[in-house]
């Protein structure tokens, strides 16, 4: 995610008396559900060490003020893996945590930043364990800063102009943009 520099020369000269910090925040959610409504944004973290049996393991995001929110695909040792709802994984009749094998043949994610194998696999292994994670902009960025997803100007207009079609958004209370700079890109 990068930095949105021409926020204050796009956007805020349309919203008379509305504060700054409060349009800089709506901008930021409908930025975080856009990225989680389209899964757009993916990476693939470096590869992870597998410790014999160890079956939890933290991602972090490789990119700045972003965060993981969700697993789209992993393999072990380059075989994919299948997603194990949690729920299915506890209506097993064995304590499936305590289940260990040489290789595992799914995942489950319990938390945003963490994937947990199945079974537990009883062998190491180096960078045997790939991930592709989407990511979402962080809700923590420093006050003043706007981020936009990485998509190209036509696309991030296309968020603001999501922000602005919300009922009651400020386009709605206070017209439509000229067309003229509906075009430009951010």
């Amino acid at each position: 995610m990068t930095v949105w520099s021409g926020f204050d020369d796009d956007i805020l000269p349309e919203l008379q008396g509305v504060q700054p910090g409060l349009v800089a925040c709506m901008l930021r959610q409908v930025c975080i559900e856009f990225c989680e409504e389209t899964g757009i944004h993916a990476v693939e973290v470096t590869p992870i060490n597998v410790v014999a049996n160890t079956a939890a393991y933290t991602l972090t995001s490789p990119t700045a003020e972003t965060e993981p929110y969700q697993i789209r695909s992993a393999w072990f040792d380059e075989t994919p893996l299948d997603f194990a709802p949690i729920e299915s994984l506890n209506a097993q009749p064995t304590y499936w945590r305590d289940t260990t094998a040489t290789t595992s043949s799914a995942f489950t994610q319990t938390q945003p930043d963490q994937i947990i194998l199945y079974p537990k696999p009883d062998t190491a292994l180096t960078a045997g364990l790939r991930v592709e994670i989407l990511l979402r902009p962080t809700i923590t960025v420093a006050p003043g800063t706007l981020v936009h997803v990485p998509l190209g100007g036509a696309r991030t207009i296309g968020v603001v102009a999501g922000f602005g079609a919300r009922p009651g958004g400020p386009r709605a209370a206070y017209g439509r943009r000229p067309a003229a700079a509906a075009t430009r890109t951010a």
